[in-house]
C-alpha cells in the first residue's frame, strides 16, 4: 500500500512578498486508509500548519496521551519524538529553501506532487478537472470535482457556500487507495511564529 507522507522536502527558494509574514492555513483531518486502519494513528485526525512555502508544522496523535510534531521554518527542522520526549534538529543545506506536504508523497506521480495539504483547492483549480455535479454527504452539500492523472483518479468534495473541502477520495487503477476527511479548514489565519519553533524544554541532537 502506498505509504503517505505528511512532509516532503522540495527546494524552491521563496519568500513572503514585501518583507509580510505570511498568513497560516490550518489544516485538520482524518487519513481513512482502503484496508482496514491497524493503528490508532491511522484514524485519530492530524493537524498541519503551512505558512507561505518556508513554514510548516505537523502534528501526529500518536496514542491519547502523545503528541509527534514536525515543525519547519526552513532552513531549520525539526523532529519531535512526543513519547520519548526528546527531538533532533536538521539545516536544509538550501540552496533552494521551500517546504511541501505533498498527499501523495514521492510515490505518486510527478504531476501530483503539488497536490498538498492546505493548497488542494488551489491545485484542482489550476488542473483540468470535471464537474461531476452536486451530492449531499451527512447532511452537507458538497460540489463533485473529478481530476485524473495516469493511473490515478481524484475526487474533491467541496463543501458549497464556504468553498472548504470536505473529503477527497483517491483510486489507483479504479481501486480505492485512501479517503482525507476534513475535520477543519480554516485559512488567512494571522501568522504565530510560535508555532514553527521548536517546543521548550525538549532536548535537541543536532543531525548531520
Amino acid at each position: 500500500m502506498l505509504k503517505v507522507f505528511f512532509l516532503s522536502l522540495l527546494v524552491l527558494c521563496s519568500f513572503s512578498p514585501n518583507g509580510q509574514e505570511p498568513s497560516i492555513t490550518k489544516v485538520v483531518f482524518r487519513l481513512i486508509p482502503a484496508s482496514p486502519p491497524s493503528a490508532f494513528s491511522s484514524i485519530t485526525p492530524k493537524t498541519i500548519y503551512v505558512a507561505g512555502d518556508r513554514y510548516a508544522r505537523i502534528e501526529e496523535q500518536v496514542d491519547l496521551d502523545t503528541q509527534n510534531l514536525i515543525i519547519v521554518s526552513e532552513p531549520d527542522i525539526w523532529v519531535i519524538d512526543g513519547k520519548r520526549k526528546h527531538g533532533s534538529h536538521m539545516v536544509n543545506p538550501g540552496p533552494d529553501l521551500s517546504v511541501h506536504n505533498p498527499i501523495l508523497g514521492p510515490e505518486g506521480p510527478a504531476e501530483l506532487f503539488d497536490f498538498e495539504y492546505g493548497r488542494e483547492l488551489r491545485f484542482f483549480a489550476n488542473s483540468k478537472t470535471i464537474k461531476l455535479g452536486f451530492k449531499e454527504i451527512n447532511g452537507v452539500s458538497c460540489d463533485v470535482r473529478e481530476l485524473r492523472s495516469g493511473d490515478y483518479r481524484i475526487i474533491m468534495n467541496i463543501i458549497q457556500g464556504r468553498k472548504t473541502p470536505h473529503s477527497v477520495e483517491i483510486f489507483v487503477n479504479d481501486r480505492a487507495l485512501l479517503r482525507l476527511e476534513y475535520v477543519s479548514y480554516e485559512e488567512d489565519l494571522p501568522f504565530d511564529r510560535s508555532l514553527f519553533g521548536p517546543p521548550l524544554g525538549i532536548p535537541l541532537v543536532d543531525s548531520r
